[in-house]
């Protein structure tokens, strides 16, 4: 497996959502530690953004949840977060998380984003 396979890239609607999100503590610090993936807090987000963009960034995180799958067990997954203000020079490698805990995080993002586009429609 190369190094491209190991990389998580989360950008667009699903990296706005997460950033929303991040209140525990930074990005930078606490990697995927850092967010609160709860349906009330992705429901602010939501409401913010509206139904549309909630379903893209559920989109997204289908797609990452199957690349992740699909991603050596027994390997660490690097997951790069590039918000759209980012400066794309400084990249935005911000975590490297065992695999299993990788594939529960973004299982947990999708139960809550889920949850608040059933009580949505």
């Amino acid at each position: 497996m190369n190094d491209m396979e190991n990389k998580l890239a989360i950008g667009g609607p699903l990296a706005d959502m997460m950033h929303a999100c991040e209140h525990f503590c930074v990005v930078y610090c606490c990697g995927i530690y850092a967010f609160d993936p709860s349906a009330e807090s992705v429901g602010y987000w939501m409401a913010d953004v509206g139904r549309e963009k909630a379903q893209a960034a559920q989109t997204q995180l289908h797609a990452l949840i199957e690349q992740a799958k699909a991603s050596d067990s027994e390997t660490n997954l690097e997951v790069v977060l590039k918000y759209e203000w980012m400066d794309p020079v400084c990249g935005g490698h911000w975590a490297s998380e065992k695999w299993v805990e990788v594939v529960t995080w973004l299982t947990e993002w999708d139960a809550a984003l889920t949850a608040v586009l059933k009580q949505t429609k």
